[in-house]
């Protein structure tokens, strides 16, 4: 039996090094956190308001969304901003990436005692760091639950590897506190976490003592989450649960558009191409659970399919590097030596790469992963390049300190992704005011698919003007916008506001109340 290769810490430190490296890269270009949370802004600020005990609904957006999140991030968030004084932006902004580079050790210890063999799970532990859908969505400033319910999950997937192998109470008990955690940070990944190690146990532990103990952690981890759910169930009942997760659904053909995206790397990638190279290997060879892995992350959470997915395609590409292409390789050069006479299939899969073969295709994977892990942030379209702008920010400091309380207003920022909106989402967090085409938050009171496309048809207006929005407002019929919030784009953007603005300057029902770089504010001259 061939020896283990020796593992080397140097090579994971450097690995981490790496990856904390693509994951502060985008939070240091900016002051304030990336993309999304405004609503996890509210609700942190509602949480300390409240003296820690969590409230009844959050105060975003006019106060009518129940505060039925998992806490631990907002409790993790508040804790910091109360005992360091940094403000809780601050921390919205800088915490989400340390979380995220804490997943890259925790994702070794998985990789290590899922295949056994630390050349492969360092192999596979680089590529997980500088995947850009392995931190992406952590990173964000929503990333204050994502990011800790992320190391959760990898954490209580390596202890149910050890569970299986070691099926002790304590290993149980272990693995019962993991995945409360992951579900007291967020109930996605939870979910991720609870088919996942069902997954692991079935191909690898269905003996009667393992089926106990993971009965005992799942029963232990509902007991110590109740002190969160119990409460809310007696409060708001079962049906916003209901509603999040139907609003989670998404059509097989949303499914098939991740395929094309999957690792977030520009323009189809080498981790992709490993990835499916591993899972065609495994498959090959009998061996079942990466790829089913694999393809139950696509069928069963497709919305965060890109995160999820990063851990076994990391995996599946080191077994296609350690496999496939290092030892043909091998033979290719061993044949070369020889004459240049063919080498057989017996040859090749008997080609064991060494120590120097291996750290070359680390380094080659480094030289890689690490401009592509950049270049994908810097790409347009990239989520992580959309967060608020030093004079959006201007402006709804002034909106806020200036206006009066219960204003409603439209807010066009030009972007109909509603998930890539910072200034529509940040905005009734910053202003205290209403925005009445927001869609974040609506999933808790069943409204999100209905709100996502009334978000999506005002932003249209952006280049379509004020005939546009006199048709929206009309379709849409509700309380009457006090004040219509435009961002401003330079020329050479690729997002557009100027036809709107010029139209709202010529009309004859408003007239600009506040100007600023980004962004301009007019108010209904009747409202006067």
């Amino acid at each position: 039996m061939r020896p283990k290769p020796p593992g080397d810490p140097l090579v994971l430190i450097l690995t981490i090094g790496l990856g904390a490296f693509v994951r502060f890269l985008p939070v240091a270009t900016h002051r304030l956190p990336l993309n999304d949370g405004g609503l996890f802004y509210s609700m942190t600020g509602d949480l300390l308001a409240n003296g820690m005990r969590v409230p009844l609904m959050t105060t975003y957006n006019g106060g009518s969304i129940p505060f039925t999140y998992p806490p631990l991030g907002f409790y993790l968030t508040a804790g910091l901003h109360l005992t360091t004084g940094a403000s809780l932006l601050d921390v919205m902004a800088w915490l989400p990436a340390l979380i995220a580079t804490l997943t890259i050790p925790a994702f070794y210890l998985l990789a290590r005692r899922l295949v056994g063999r630390s050349d492969l799970a360092s192999m596979a532990t680089l590529v997980f760091a500088l995947i850009p859908r392995s931190y992406e969505w952590l990173i964000m400033g929503g990333g204050i639950t994502r990011a800790p319910a992320m190391l959760f999950a990898l954490l209580a997937l390596a202890a149910v590897i050890r569970l299986v192998h070691r099926p002790t109470w304590k290993a149980a008990s272990l693995l019962g506190i993991l995945i409360a955690l992951t579900a007291l940070s967020h109930l996605e990944v939870a979910w991720f976490t609870v088919f996942s190690l069902g997954l692991v146990a079935a191909l690898s532990g269905r003996t009667r003592a393992v089926l106990a103990r993971l009965a005992w952690s799942l029963g232990l981890a509902a007991l110590l989450s109740a002190l969160w759910w119990i409460p809310l169930l007696l409060r708001h009942g079962i049906s916003p649960f209901m509603q999040a997760a139907a609003a989670g659904r998404h059509t097989m053909g949303y499914a098939s558009a991740i395929l094309t995206s999957l690792t977030g790397e520009p323009y189809y990638g080498a981790f992709l191409f490993l990835g499916i190279l591993g899972a065609l290997a495994c498959l090959a060879r009998r061996e079942w659970l990466l790829p089913l892995w694999l393809g139950a992350i696509l069928l069963l959470d497709p919305r965060a399919a890109g995160t999820d997915a990063s851990v076994p395609i990391s995996l599946l590409a080191s077994v296609a590097l350690i496999r496939i292409v290092l030892p043909a390789l091998s033979a290719a050069r061993a044949s070369a030596q020889s004459h240049g006479s063919p080498s057989s299939s017996r040859e090749l899969s008997e080609a064991i790469p060494s120590m120097r073969a291996r750290r070359l295709a680390m380094l080659v994977l480094a030289l890689y992963g690490t401009p592509s892990a950049m270049l994908a942030f810097f790409l347009p379209g990239s989520s992580l390049a959309s967060t608020l702008r030093p004079g959006e920010v201007e402006t709804l400091r002034w909106i806020g300190d200036s206006t009066t309380p219960g204003r409603t207003f439209l807010v066009v920022s030009g972007r109909t992704a509603w998930e890539s909106d910072p200034l529509s989402e940040w905005f009734p967090a910053l202003t205290r005011q209403v925005s009445l085409a927001t869609p974040q938050g609506r999933e808790w009171l069943g409204t999100l698919s209905e709100s996502g496309r009334r978000h999506r048809a005002l932003q249209e207006c952006a280049v379509r003007g004020l005939p546009c929005l006199q048709a929206w407002l009309a379709d849409h019929p509700g309380p009457e916008p006090d004040v219509i919030l435009v961002a401003r784009y330079p020329q050479a953007s690729g997002i557009q506001t100027v036809a709107l603005i010029e139209g709202l300057e010529r009309s004859s029902e408003y007239h600009v109340i506040f100007s600023g770089s980004d962004a301009v504010a007019f108010g209904r001259k009747a409202a006067r």
